[in-house]
Parts: structure tokens; C-alpha cells; sequence
């Protein structure tokens, strides 16, 4: 009896272990027929044509903008201080003449004349204190001198003149131009003659012509006709003695000297007729005081 109940317990765990079995393959089976119909079909990957590569873009050098230095601050400009112009006072114009004997007053005597005189045959004399002077004919010259007193040294000249009266005039050319020339050597109006002009010296050139007694370009020139007064602009020349050039007076030279019957008579300081005596006028500025 216990025989069979074994023999039937194993023929029954035999049976269970043959029923698991089954199951298991069963199971087994199952799943891959599951896994088979389930299983997707292969992903085909599409054929893509490969497009030729893109060429790179060319590499673009930064663009550098150079900022611009700052301007340099502008200094101010300096204050510049006013200039003041100082107004000159305005200059006030006096007037001195001088004729020996009679003006500035009747003391002025401090002035000379005379004529320088060469003979045809080559003779001279002292004609410095003669009742005439004379320029042209044979070989003549009038001299005249003035000491300017009471114009100041550096006084600015308005206008100087001189005046000499002609009251004799021969017949012969009808004018003469009679040139002023300033003399550069001191002479003495009754020493003078036409080769000296004093005891104590001689003309570089006999009468006056030397570069040394004067000068050798005219400061004035009038045209002589016939009798009657006539005056020269000396305003240059009295201006130079003004300004501290020694004064040694002037000279009158006529064009017409050596040609017969050209001479021109003035009166010299010495004439009796006061009013007819040679003259000099002249016109000077001064600061107003």
C-alpha cells in the first residue's frame, strides 16, 4: 500500500514537472512569435545626396576705427593790457624874421653879407662891406648869413624863406636863375675874398666851389628878371641848421655868371633904406605849454 501511494506521489510530481516544462516552452515560444510579429521593420536611413561642402565665408579683417585724439584744451588768450596812446599836445606855430637892424627887433645885428668878387684879369677884393651885392656878371657871388636866435634846437620848420631885394639889373639876358648853395667853411664878410674866406684860411676852391666850402647841390633856386623883391624856400637848409649842422650861411650863384651884362644887384644889410635890407622868415612848430 505504501508502495502505491509512493509510486503514485512520484508518477503525480512526475506529471507536474512535465506540465511545467511544457508551460515553460510554451511560454518561450509564445514570446518570440510575439517579439517577431511585434518587431518593427529595420529603419532604412533615406539616402541623402551629399551636398558639395559650403565654401568658408573669407575671414573679414575687423574694420579699426582710430578714435581720434582729444584737441588739445585751448589755453586762453593772455589778457592783453590796453595800450594808451598818449595824445601830444598840440604844436603851436611861432614866427621869427630877421633883418639887421630892424628885426626880431633893432638889436638883431647878427648877420653878414658880402659878395665875392674875380676880376677880368684875375684880381679880387674885399667886398664884404660894399652898399650892394651882386651874382653874375665877369665872376660874382652874394653870401648872406644869419644867427637864428630864439628857435629852439630841434624846433620842427613850418617854412623858412629868404628875401632879397634886386634894384639893379643891367640890360642883357632877361632872367638868370640865382641858385642857393649852403657854405660849409666859416668866413667874415670883411676878410672874405674870391680866393679866402678869411685871414686865417683859404677856400678849398677859389670862390667857393670846393666840396669843402659847400655844397654841391642847390637848396632853392629863383628866376631874376628885372628889379623888385624875390624870395627862395630854404626851408631844408635852416631845418639842417636847426638840427645841429654848423651854420655857415649860404651862397647865391647866378646860371648866367661870365656872360656880359648878367649881373643881379641886391641890397645887402648895410643898405640905408632899412625896409630893403635882405630878409629871413621863418615859420617853426613848439609844443603847446
Amino acid at each position: 500500500m505504501q508502495k502505491k501511494i509512493r509510486n503514485l506521489a512520484f508518477c503525480c510530481f512526475a506529471v507536474v514537472v512535465i506540465a511545467i516544462v511544457i508551460l515553460v516552452y510554451s511560454l518561450r515560444d509564445s514570446g518570440d512569435s510575439v517579439a517577431k510579429t511585434v518587431s518593427p521593420a529595420p529603419t532604412v536611413a533615406p539616402s541623402i545626396a551629399s551636398a558639395p561642402a559650403p565654401a568658408p565665408a573669407p575671414t573679414v579683417a575687423p574694420t579699426i576705427v582710430s578714435t581720434p585724439a582729444p584737441a588739445p584744451a585751448i589755453a586762453p588768450a593772455p589778457t592783453v593790457a590796453p595800450t594808451i596812446v598818449s595824445t601830444p599836445a598840440p604844436a603851436i606855430v611861432k614866427v621869427r624874421t630877421y633883418q639887421y637892424g630892424n628885426l626880431p627887433d633893432s638889436n638883431y645885428k647878427a648877420s653878414e653879407d658880402g659878395s665875392l668878387w674875380l676880376g677880368p684879369k684875375g684880381q679880387t677884393g674885399r667886398w664884404g662891406t660894399r652898399d650892394e651885392m651882386y651874382s653874375g656878371g665877369s665872376t660874382v657871388r652874394a653870401m648872406l648869413m644869419y644867427d637864428l636866435v630864439g628857435i629852439p634846437a630841434k624846433a620842427t620848420i613850418k617854412s623858412a624863406t629868404l628875401k632879397l631885394f634886386v634894384f639893379y639889373t643891367p640890360a642883357g639876358p632877361s632872367v638868370s636863375a640865382v641858385r642857393v648853395y649852403q657854405v660849409l667853411q666859416p668866413w667874415s664878410e670883411i676878410e672874405m675874398d674870391w680866393f679866402s674866406p678869411s685871414s686865417w684860411g683859404e677856400w678849398q676852391t677859389p670862390g667857393c666851389d670846393g666840396v669843402k666850402d659847400r655844397k654841391q647841390t642847390e637848396d632853392a633856386v629863383a628866376m631874376i628878371a628885372g628889379v623888385g623883391w624875390y624870395k627862395w624856400d630854404v626851408t631844408d637848409l635852416v631845418q639842417r641848421w636847426v638840427n645841429g649842422e654848423p651854420n655857415f650861411g649860404m651862397i647865391l650863384i647866378n646860371d648866367n655868371q661870365g656872360k656880359d651884362n648878367s649881373v643881379k644887384t641886391f641890397r645887402p644889410h648895410e643898405a640905408s633904406n632899412v625896409a630893403e635890407r635882405p630878409l629871413l622868415r621863418v615859420e617853426y612848430l613848439v609844443p603847446a605849454e
